[in-house]
């Protein structure tokens, strides 16, 4: 019972504090065992056996407390060994950035120009500026042109309107008129009957 909570325990972080009162208590009784089978071995006479009537500890148990106790300080040494140092962030030293002795340009510094070193990456960058502003240019161009195609297209639609409305007019017109000369009798509502009915 005792290996087996031993075995439940030896993967802990903290098994050597659980297991090190077991290891004394078995170093205790590993002695005590000794003593009676050393002095049964010896053979002392009365004080061995009262020894042995108070402790009687049988030959395997002696063997199996050994064994135990040889498997209990093992698990006690590896759990020690597999410990690690707990780290202090102030004792950690940062690796320094890596600093390079700034290069002066002899003509001065000039605006919108690339200073790095690696002419083919300045020229990749520099490309792919002029790449977005004319990206840029042609949206905006794009944009123009949508916004004077659509106000050209609401004109002529406008004209389009107006000449529709115009000409619908002129027929609602004549229409009024064939209906006043048809009710006038052909007069062109000038029948003098008609406009005394409708005074």
């Amino acid at each position: 019972m005792t290996q087996r909570a031993v075995s439940l325990v030896q993967h802990s972080t903290a098994s050597a504090e659980i297991l090190r009162p077991l290891a004394d208590c078995l170093q205790a009784l590993c002695a005590a065992c000794c003593t009676v089978s050393q002095g049964a071995a010896q053979g002392n006479g009365a004080a061995v056996a009262s020894q042995q009537e108070r402790l009687q500890f049988p030959a395997a148990l002696a063997n199996d407390c050994t064994s135990l106790l040889a498997h209990v300080r093992h698990c006690i040494a590896q759990c020690e060994a597999s410990r690690k140092p707990l780290v202090q962030a102030a004792r950690i030293r940062v690796k320094p950035v890596r600093e390079f002795n700034p290069r002066f340009e002899e003509e001065g510094f000039a605006l919108g120009r690339d200073y790095d070193p690696d002419r083919a990456r300045a020229e990749t960058r520099k490309l792919k500026r002029q790449l977005q502003k004319e990206k840029r240019g042609a949206v905006r161009e794009l944009r123009r042109d949508a916004t004077f195609m659509a106000a050209t297209r609401d004109r002529e639609r406008a004209v389009v309107d107006a000449e529709r409305m115009d000409s619908q007019r002129k027929f609602y017109n004549e229409l009024q008129v064939q209906e006043s000369d048809f009710k006038s009798g052909g007069q062109r509502g000038l029948n003098p009957h008609l406009k005394k009915k409708r005074k």
